[in-house]
Parts: structure tokens; C-alpha cells; sequence
């Protein structure tokens, strides 16, 4: 089995092992979705900026909205 290590926000090591999932608490793993998505969307917000500074002529858009 691989080996499984969380940080905290302050990037230190919190937990480490093969049971660190299992240690978890759901809390803890909707945190852990929430930095996720909130990634994700930063990796597309420049599309956002640019459809609005452009008045609406990105080309993709529509597929860029659906996927937010």
C-alpha cells in the first residue's frame, strides 16, 4: 500500500500512514473538497475575467460555465 500524508493550512504534516483516511472526519474531508474545487475554479476564473472584459466574445464560454 502507498503511503498517505495530510497537511494542514500551515503545510505541516498532520497525519501520515495507510489509516490516515480512516482517521479523518467527515468534516475534515469536506474541507479537503472545498480546496479542491476552490483550486479548480481559480485554474478557470482568467476565463470568467476575460469573457467579461471582452463583452462576451470567448469562444468557450458555454463550456467553460457548464464545467464551473
Amino acid at each position: 500500500m502507498s503511503e498517505v500524508v495530510y497537511f494542514n493550512s500551515d503545510g505541516k504534516v498532520i497525519l501520515t500512514g495507510d489509516d490516515a483516511i480512516a482517521k479523518k472526519t467527515k468534516d475534515d474531508l469536506r474541507d479537503d473538497l472545498r480546496i479542491i474545487r476552490n483550486d479548480k475554479l481559480a485554474e478557470t476564473d482568467w476565463v470568467v475575467i476575460k469573457e467579461r472584459e471582452e463583452g462576451g466574445s470567448v469562444s468557450n464560454f458555454a463550456d467553460c460555465k457548464k464545467y464551473r
